[in-house]
């Protein structure tokens, strides 16, 4: 399926295809049109997932559009939250939602991923993508900032029995997600025992910096008559 999908893709005119028909793979394009992320997963007997997916981005400065191939290499990520990865040591996500925005002239990309982890837990996973002068693309960027801490990326790690929100919201332009809690303090980091507990943290954007928002408020938007 990689190889045939990847012939596909070299074709010239491939990124205008939206591949309408193909209903279990994600595919995503950025608001700039300059960037679409297509990924799709392989469950295993034990829970977990193998993910796979590729990057295309359409390169204005070089008139071509430009395929990459993702590799899963998240087992072998050390320190994920911290570390800068490649199209080929990727961590793997299934991405449901992207986010783009410029700063100091330079295109950013969000992405919000799934990764169903194993028996008892998922993740969800906030990444920042960005390409270089050449097109290609890198994964991880320190723009996270938790208190005085600073990520590359953000991952959430939950109950697979609980189901989590995790998504940019136009309404209080920040990326909003539930505040993840265990069952009991006793349960304190074993996280196949945690889920929302009814509050809301953001992040908002501040001088090139995602900065946790604690208990953000956030309200329903007004609906048009």
């Amino acid at each position: 399926i990689q190889k045939l999908f990847y012939n596909l893709l070299l074709e010239k005119k491939s990124f205008n295809n939206k591949f309408d028909s193909l209903k279990h793979i994600g595919k995503l394009v950025s608001k700039d049109n300059s960037c679409r992320v297509i990924t799709w997963n392989l469950k295993f007997s034990d829970g977990t997932f193998k993910y796979y997916g590729f990057i295309q981005y359409n390169n204005e400065k070089r008139n071509n559009v430009q395929t990459y191939i993702l590799n899963d290499k998240s087992d072998s990520v050390t320190n994920p939250e911290t570390a800068v990865l490649s199209y080929f040591n990727w961590y793997g996500a299934l991405y449901y939602d992207m986010y783009n925005y410029e700063f100091k002239g330079k295109n950013y990309y969000i992405l919000f991923g799934w990764d169903g982890n194993s028996y008892y837990t998922n993740k969800k996973i906030v990444e920042v993508l960005t390409f270089n002068n050449n097109g290609k693309p890198t994964f991880g960027k320190s723009v996270f900032k938790i208190a005085n801490k600073v990520q590359k990326r953000m991952i959430f790690e939950f109950s697979i029995k609980a189901t989590m929100t995790c998504k940019f919201n136009e309404t209080v332009n920040a990326i909003v997600f539930d505040h993840l809690s265990p069952e009991s303090k006793s349960k304190t980091g074993k996280f196949q025992f945690y889920g929302p507990d009814g509050t809301f943290d953001g992040l908002r954007l501040e001088k090139g910096k995602w900065v946790l928002v604690p208990d953000i408020y956030v309200t329903n938007p007004k609906v048009k008559k």
